[in-house]
């Protein structure tokens, strides 16, 4: 992917809502990044390439699908450990301000009710009509008990 000058970025940043805007610049997502760098055992070079992917995420150059496969090509060559610090920066960073792509609806669209045949109630019949229980046989073996 060709790199993206200084100057394309900031037309791009230009144009994100404050919110994005605010994220990208502020103390808690540096320190959030920070946090999980030092968690994964990372330099501060590579913390660095990590804030720089992130920034690249919010700014739409990476798709935030590519997450994982950016940090495991850019700065953790384990694939699983790579996984892991994704999802930790999806959830507890992106997530919470990253916007539903336009080409997603924000909420699903009703579909209208298909009206249901009008069901009428069952016809009784004689197989339908409860039978009574049939009585009980007493064994003569078993003595009968009578209440006064």
């Amino acid at each position: 992917m060709p790199e993206i000058t200084r100057e394309e970025k900031l037309k791009i940043f230009s144009q994100l809502s404050p919110k994005l805007q605010e994220t990208m610049f502020s103390d808690a997502t540096a320190d959030a990044i920070d946090r999980m760098g030092k968690k994964y055992n990372l330099s501060d070079d590579k913390i660095s390439i990590l804030a720089r992917v992130i920034g690249d995420i919010i700014l739409g150059i990476v798709s935030i699908t590519s997450l994982a496969q950016e940090i495991n090509l850019k700065i953790i060559s384990d694939a699983q450990a790579a996984m892991n610090l994704a999802q930790e920066l999806y959830s507890e960073l992106l997530a919470p301000v990253m916007a539903v792509p336009p080409s997603a609806p924000a909420t699903p669209t009703p579909t209208p009710a298909t009206p249901l045949a009008p069901v009428s109630p069952p016809t009784p019949t004689a197989a339908s009509k409860p039978t009574p229980p049939a009585p009980a046989l007493v064994s003569p073996s078993v003595p009968s008990f009578k209440f006064q």
